[in-house]
């Protein structure tokens, strides 16, 4: 993997990006980056120690962790993420964690851009590319954190529960107990802080965490559908298609 060490007066710089294999099992390494930000996306369930705190990671999350900070994992197997490393002016502060759910239409598809940009040999065209890139990605992320920061409690619980068990059948009657709401109320809760359903929610989860194990598993799409939370082979290729435009097997 090449690094891209051409660095302007803006303070950007896109070190490396790529496709990291990783079999942690229990936080044996300290990874850490002293003066680089590390943008992150998973295949893969696991959980992650960072500044103090432990979290749990669902396939299609992301994070993103600043520089100086330590960052451990457990993995029950081997797994892939997307992994960019790179230099900034000082960010505006994002959260840690950002769940799959949230991401906004084609972002994973823009990171595994940038991911086949940076094995190119390095030209200065290439490397603003990748900065334009890393700062597209970047904004996003913040535009779904100035959404988030006046969420409603109760929603900010149900969306991390929804994205860590996206595929378990879905009952918002249920869930609607749970929180001790009426299911309507519930409903309108979310389509106010989400500007989406419920059950579409949830679609997008399923269908990112499938995105990520079609791209870093041999797992066949008839088991892939059925980790996720799919029946049958027809629904999810129904669905993935509404989700991502394109057939889960084209990604192959």
């Amino acid at each position: 993997m090449e690094e891209m060490r051409q660095e302007d007066d803006s303070g950007w710089l896109v070190v490396r990006s790529g496709r990291y294999r990783l079999k942690d099992r229990d936080f044996e390494t300290v990874y850490l980056l002293e003066d680089l930000y590390a943008l992150h996306q998973y295949n893969y369930p696991c959980r992650i120690r960072c500044g103090g705190s432990e979290y749990e990671i669902a396939p299609g999350d992301v994070t993103v962790t600043p520089p100086g900070m330590k960052t451990t994992y457990a993995l029950e197997q081997e797994g892939v993420h997307l992994c960019a490393h790179f230099a900034a002016p000082l960010l505006p502060e994002l959260p840690f964690v950002i769940r799959a759910g949230l991401l906004p239409p084609y972002w994973t598809a823009a990171f595994d851009e940038l991911v086949d940009l940076m094995q190119l040999t390095c030209t200065p065209e290439r490397q603003q590319a990748a900065k334009n890139m890393i700062w597209l990605l970047l904004y996003r992320l913040k535009n779904i954190d100035t959404g988030m920061n006046a969420i409603d409690r109760r929603i900010r619980r149900l969306l991390y529960e929804l994205n860590l068990h996206s595929d378990r059948p879905l009952d918002v009657a249920y869930l609607a107990k749970k929180y001790n709401l009426s299911q309507t109320h519930l409903s309108r809760l979310f389509k106010k802080y989400t500007n989406q359903t419920i059950a579409s929610y949830v679609m997008r989860c399923r269908i990112e965490k499938a995105r990520f194990l079609i791209t870093g598993t041999t797992r066949s799409i008839k088991d892939i559908a059925m980790a996720v939370g799919y029946g049958s082979s027809q629904e999810f290729n129904k669905r993935f298609h509404q989700i991502e435009g394109i057939p889960p097997s084209s990604l192959r």
